[in-house]
């Protein structure tokens, strides 16, 4: 799965940062069908994972600017 984002500052107008990143799904070890069910709790699941850094970074990011 990719991730492609883009960081704006929408008060002052500024573009701030772009991110491309890519991350596989979970292995089993074993050969396994994939369908829609499953390939959407993984995309869910990587998503929320990427949620967390960005949440974790913005509030970093915040926390430096006090």
């Amino acid at each position: 799965m990719t991730l492609f984002a883009e960081l704006y500052d929408s008060r002052r107008e500024k573009y701030l940062r772009e991110l491309l990143t890519g991350r596989e799904g979970r292995s089993t070890g074993r050969l396994t069908i994939s369908n829609s069910a499953t390939n959407t709790d993984e995309a869910r699941s990587v998503a929320a994972t990427w949620a967390r850094v960005l949440r974790n970074g913005l509030d970093k990011a915040h926390a430096i600017g006090k």
